[in-house]
């Protein structure tokens, strides 16, 4: 049947929106982090940092989120899953 999807596709489905939704809390958080600073009369170096230090740490973290579900859902699937065939064969081996 031509409207069947395969199981790559839902997974790139899946993944594509895992990554939407990180997308959205992050932007939430940075947003919340700016809402924090912009008020001038409140400002100091302190707000300032904080924000630096949140913008250097959420960017490789949110690079690798992305990454790492590019690399362990998307292309090594089928080679987990070979393992999960092989620890679950009905013997007692602890893989």
């Amino acid at each position: 049947m031509p409207d069947e999807v395969t199981p790559k596709e839902k997974r790139g489905r899946v993944v594509d929106h895992a990554k939407r939704l990180y997308s959205i809390v992050v932007g939430l958080a940075v947003a919340e982090a700016c809402k924090r600073l912009f008020p001038f009369d409140s400002w100091n170096s302190t707000t300032f940092i904080l924000l630096c230090t949140f913008l250097v740490t959420i960017i490789p973290i949110f690079q690798g989120f992305d990454r790492s579900l590019d690399v362990n859902i998307m292309k090594n699937r089928s080679a987990k899953r070979r393992k999960l065939e092989f620890c679950t064969c009905g013997t007692s081996l602890c893989c």
